[in-house]
C-alpha cells in the first residue's frame, strides 16, 4: 500500500529566507493532502533519502484553508 505524504504546489521563494540543516534556502510549499489542505510549509529541498528532514508549517493548525474561501 502506498500513500502521498504531501502533494505540493510549485516552489516559492517569496517568504523570508529560511535555511534547513543542509544550509540551503527552503522553498515554500502548499500541501493539498486531506489532512492539511492549503497549509503552507517550508521543507528541505533535497530528495527524501538525502534530506536533513527539516519541515516547518507556516500556517497555524487552525488556519482557514484556501478551499473554504
Amino acid at each position: 500500500m502506498s500513500f502521498a505524504i504531501c502533494q505540493s504546489s510549485m516552489w516559492d521563494y517569496d517568504d523570508p529566507e529560511i535555511k534547513c540543516g543542509c544550509n540551503l534556502k527552503t522553498p515554500r510549499w502548499t500541501s493539498w493532502t486531506n489532512d492539511s489542505p492549503g497549509m503552507r510549509f517550508h521543507a528541505c529541498q533535497k530528495p527524501r533519502r538525502k534530506s536533513c528532514g527539516f519541515f516547518r508549517f507556516i500556517d497555524p493548525p487552525d488556519h482557514t484553508n484556501l478551499l473554504s474561501g
